[in-house]
């Protein structure tokens, strides 16, 4: 029933990650850089590669009431959920681009760390961050991510990241 409006994702990205063996997409994404917005939010999400969420798009284009019903949604649905908020006080130390990245490392390390039992084997998640940052940016140890602009409309877990920060 989105499909009208175009918010459906294609899930060619998932495919080719599900076809180099990545069993998990991390997605992250970031809400409200400016002081105008106050604290800055960012969100991890971790979803099963081979896993299609209807209702969950990039959270720009949702209704209020949406992004609601996304959120129940992805929170059952999703292997791990974080939230790491960045303050004002951080915004204006930092300036937003490193508030970002403080917040991307932050729940990306969370989700490792939260499977302590099992741990999850990094060469089987596709790390995913919206936007422009390079490689190097991030202190994640032995973890690589990938960058990608507007990944919030083109890859789930991103999308999905987007409804949790907002």
């Amino acid at each position: 029933e989105n499909s009208k409006m175009g918010n459906v994702y294609d899930y060619l990205f998932e495919e080719e990650c599900y076809d180099q063996g990545i069993k998990y997409i991390l997605g992250v994404d970031g809400v409200g850089l400016g002081a105008l917005f106050g604290a800055i939010h960012v969100a991890g999400v971790l979803l099963p590669v081979d896993i299609k969420l209807r209702g969950v798009y990039d959270s720009k284009q949702m209704s209020e009431k949406q992004r609601e019903e996304a959120v129940d949604l992805i929170n059952k649905e999703a292997k791990s959920v974080f939230l790491s908020i960045l303050s004002v006080g951080d915004y204006n130390q930092h300036g937003p681009r490193k508030c970002e990245e403080l917040g991307a490392e932050d729940v990306i390390n969370r989700v490792f760390n939260s499977f302590r039992e099992k741990p999850l084997d990094p060469t089987q998640v596709k790390i995913v961050v919206d936007g422009n940052h390079s490689t190097s940016s991030l202190n994640i140890g032995m973890k690589t991510f990938i960058s990608m602009p507007k990944a919030d409309s083109k890859v789930l877990a991103v999308g999905a990241a987007s409804v949790i920060a907002k």
